[in-house]
C-alpha cells in the first residue's frame, strides 16, 4: 500500500501536457507526460492488487475448514462493493466540492489509513501467533 500511494502521488503531480505543445504530438505514447500517465496507472492497477488478495488471504486464515469457500468469497465481494460505490461516492463528492486536489486528498487518506490498520493487523496477528506457539513462517 505503501508503493501504491506513492504512485497515486506520482501521477497526482504529474502535470498536464501544455496546450502549446499538444500539436507536437503525434500519438500518445509520444507525449512524454500521458506517456507518464499510462506508466504511473498502470503501476496502481498491479500494486493495488495485492492488498485486495490479502484480504480474501486473511479472510481464509480466520475462517474454519468447512467455511473457507464463503468466507474467501463474501470479504471480497463486499470489499469490491462497498470500495466501489462508497469511493466513487466520497471521491465525486470531494472532487465536485473541492476540485481534483480533494478527491486526491482522500485517495491519498485511504491509502495512509490502509497502511495504518495493515500495520496493526500485522502486529496482532503476530501477537495473537506468539501466544499460540505458531512458528510458521519463521
Amino acid at each position: 500500500m505503501i508503493l501504491t500511494t506513492a504512485a497515486v502521488v506520482a501521477y497526482w503531480m504529474n502535470p498536464a501536457t501544455p496546450e502549446a505543445e499538444l500539436a507536437n504530438y503525434s500519438a500518445w505514447y509520444e507525449n512524454p507526460y500521458q506517456l507518464t500517465d499510462f506508466i504511473l496507472m498502470t503501476l496502481i492497477g498491479f500494486l493495488i492488487y495485492g492488498p485486495v488478495m490479502l484480504i480474501g488471504l486473511h479472510a481464509l486464515e480466520l475462517a474454519p475448514k468447512k467455511q473457507q469457500v464463503q468466507q474467501q468469497v463474501s470479504p471480497v465481494l463486499f470489499s469490491y462493493l462497498g470500495g466501489t460505490v462508497s469511493a466513487s461516492a466520497v471521491i465525486g463528492w470531494a472532487a465536485q466540492h473541492y476540485g481534483w486536489d480533494g478527491g486526491f486528498y482522500v485517495m491519498i487518506g485511504g491509502g495512509v489509513l490502509a497502511v495504518l490498520l495493515l500495520f496493526i493487523v500485522m502486529v496482532e496477528e503476530g501477537k495473537h501467533k506468539a501466544k499460540l506457539g505458531d512458528t510458521y513462517g519463521k
